[in-house]
């Protein structure tokens, strides 16, 4: 079951692959790895609550995993979540400071966060008028 999962997704077939990691979970919980690739593959699946739930699990066992908080960083601003993104992104910096794609989302999450105050100053203003 494993082996289908991780075949499925190596062909980009995220739907199998999430279904079958999924299903082969349900048998071995402990199984990090494959918690990791069906948060991948839920993320490519757009399926960012779920995604999310996954990645916080594999944080929780694996605190320092940088491609997993690098991974959770982007399901949380890809969800619109992003003040969690930035605490993610802390320790991000944490872990590994000089981390080019930590930089690159830091970027990013700013522009986000600048986008997200204007659209509401614009509707807070339309709103006094």
């Amino acid at each position: 079951l494993k082996d289908l999962a991780v075949a499925s997704y190596n062909l980009r077939d995220f739907n199998t692959a999430a279904k079958l990691g999924a299903e082969y979970l349900d048998l071995k919980p402990g199984d990090t790895e494959m918690v990791y690739m069906v948060s991948l593959a839920r993320k490519k699946l757009r399926n960012f609550e779920s995604s999310a739930d996954l990645a916080e699990r594999v944080r929780l066992r694996d605190p320092r995993n940088i491609k997993n908080l690098l991974h959770l960083t982007e399901v949380h601003m890809l969800s619109g979540n992003l003040n969690r993104a930035q605490y993610i992104l802390t320790q991000v910096r944490e872990v590994e400071p000089e981390n080019k794609r930590g930089a690159q989302l830091q970027e990013r999450l700013e522009q986000m966060q600048a986008q997200k105050a204007k659209k509401q100053s614009d509707f807070a203003f339309e709103n006094v008028n």
